[in-house]
């Protein structure tokens, strides 16, 4: 069986779409709650939590009677943590390396050109 390493090339033509949005989505947030001004980060966060507490509130009494057997698997899941962690590095490195680098250089420039344009008084 193929490792995660090996099966980038066909996850990347796969996913390279939405891995970009994933990242972002994480420079969103981190513009968000970095450069934003206060009153933006109290509207998206409160926007945020009532959107999403309908969603959680339905899937909760699922949630809770599922909370035991996951407790129950979770020193067998932690056993395997570094091994997880050390694949998911090597697969970041190969990652910005050769195929997200470009997008991650444009995501980080479109950024820094919104918190210019947002701190420009005239704009």
């Amino acid at each position: 069986m193929p490792t995660m390493l090996e099966k980038l090339p066909t996850i990347m033509e796969q996913g390279s779409t939405m891995l970009t949005w994933v990242l972002a989505a994480i420079f969103a947030v981190i513009y968000l709650f970095v450069l934003a001004h206060t009153t933006t980060r109290v509207i998206v966060f409160l926007a945020t939590c009532l959107a999403i507490s309908p969603l959680v509130l339905e899937k909760l009494p699922a949630i809770l009677e599922k909370l035991p057997a996951i407790l129950e698997k979770l020193p067998t899941i932690l056993e395997k943590v570094p091994a997880i962690l050390e694949e998911m590095k090597s697969i970041i490195e190969v990652l910005v390396q050769h195929y997200m680098l470009p997008q991650i250089l444009m995501i980080i420039t479109l950024v820094t050109l919104c918190h210019f344009l947002n701190r420009w008084q005239g704009f």
